[in-house]
């Protein structure tokens, strides 16, 4: 589900893989998931049919004295770090030998919004050498639910 909220056509092929993998996970969640994470759940092909209707209504040649574009909406950044030390810990021991305290890490982690904390989760989703572990790490970044998670990638 997490996978599914960041809404990123990368993840399909790991979708995929637990498709393959794991055929005990509900097959209407992978539907809903791989839904989400296609370009019909990105809303692609309404923004292509709004352009002919530009070109039609004269307002075509608008495109043409456009210099700058500016964001939709601006984005606060997460805080660089936090004083708790519940964090502190959690960023050393996600880098355990241990599977178990590298899994508690990241449970600790994802209740912290702050950049250290998605910086050490994302490096986990790519780089940890079990996969329970990288698909862990990938639903801890969806419940931090930030813009800055949706760059890493």
């Amino acid at each position: 589900m997490s996978i599914g909220e960041l809404k990123l056509p990368s993840a399909i092929g790991a979708l995929l893989d637990i498709a393959r993998m794991h055929p005990d996970v509900p097959s209407a969640l992978l539907s809903r998931t791989l839904s989400a994470c296609s370009v019909e759940g990105l809303d692609f092909f309404d923004a292509i049919a709004s352009e002919p209707s530009l070109m039609v209504s004269g307002l075509g040649n608008i495109i043409e004295e456009i210099t700058h574009l500016e964001p939709a909406q601006s984005v606060e950044n997460l805080p660089e770090s936090s004083d708790d030390e519940r964090l502190a810990q959690a960023l050393s021991l996600v880098e355990s030998s241990d599977v178990q305290m590298r899994s508690e890490a990241l449970k600790t982690l994802c209740s912290f919004r702050v950049q250290s904390a998605v910086e050490a989760i994302a490096k986990v989703a790519r780089h940890d050498s079990e996969p329970n572990i990288r698909s862990l790490a990938i639903s801890s970044l969806g419940v931090i639910n930030h813009e800055s998670v949706s760059r890493l990638f």
